[in-house]
């Protein structure tokens, strides 16, 4: 995530979305490229992305289980310059390719 912010593809105060069991969620990118979703800073996509389902299942943040996901394909994001809702592994992929 810092990479991206470093590359200028993506900015400070990003709002991620996701979409799990029907419901919407939101998560935004701090400065250095952690995740804050629901008050809380996660060191990944993928950190945020098990809390969100965590949250979603109610088991509670108490639980020793935590759910995986790839949070580069679960959180979505607005591409700046077409408005599409697009995965965070697609803007990655395009900063790779130098779009």
């Amino acid at each position: 995530m810092k990479k991206l912010l470093d590359m200028g593809k993506l900015s400070t105060g990003t709002i991620l979305e996701a979409t799990y069991l029907g419901q919407r969620r939101t998560a935004e990118v701090l400065p250095d490229g952690r995740i804050t979703y629901d008050g809380t800073v996660y060191k990944s996509l993928s950190a945020a992305g098990g809390a969100l389902m965590l949250d979603l299942k109610a088991l509670g943040k108490g639980s020793d289980w935590a759910p995986s996901t790839d949070g580069w394909f679960f959180w979505r994001t607005r591409d700046e310059k077409t408005g599409e809702l697009v995965t965070m592994k697609e803007v990655r992929r395009r900063a790779a390719k130098g779009l």
